[in-house]
């Protein structure tokens, strides 16, 4: 074994239990406090950096606790922030969604007072008018 992992063994062995209860400070529960330890032990172990102590290893533990917990919050309030954003975006409506709503804008239009596509005016005045000119500028030509 390396001598980080006598000192991680250590750690978890000793000084696990506290570790766990000063996240639960932060976190508000032991679940996620579990959580939390597990991966500033990931964080702080998985750098190569020389913890040869234990109680060394615990403070940089606890500062890497407290980085991951802010990390976190952090995150979660940006998210907060942009959530609303994006409310809706996440389903996407299938086909049958689409064809209710197709057949709701029909019955609307056909119960309305308005030319609905069935009705003969409809053609009539979706089409594009031409535009006149008016007799005031009929008469006006530029001359070269």
């Amino acid at each position: 074994m390396a001598d980080w992992e006598h000192v991680l063994d250590a750690l978890v062995r000793e000084r696990g239990a506290a570790l766990v209860r000063y996240a639960a400070l932060l976190t508000g529960g032991t679940a996620e406090a579990e959580d939390l330890v597990q991966e500033a032990l990931v964080r702080a172990f998985s750098q190569g950096r020389p913890l040869r102590e234990t109680h060394a290893a615990e403070a940089y533990v606890r500062r890497a606790v407290l980085t991951v917990f802010l990390d976190g919050y952090r995150r979660r309030r940006r998210w907060s922030g942009v959530r609303h954003l994006l409310d809706g975006a996440e389903t996407t409506d299938g086909p049958e969604d689409a064809s209710a709503a197709r057949a709701d804008v029909h019955a609307a239009l056909a119960t309305s007072h308005l030319p609905g596509p069935s009705s003969p005016g409809a053609t009539r005045s979706c089409r594009p008018r031409r535009p006149t000119r008016h007799r005031a500028s009929a008469g006006r030509r530029s001359t070269p």
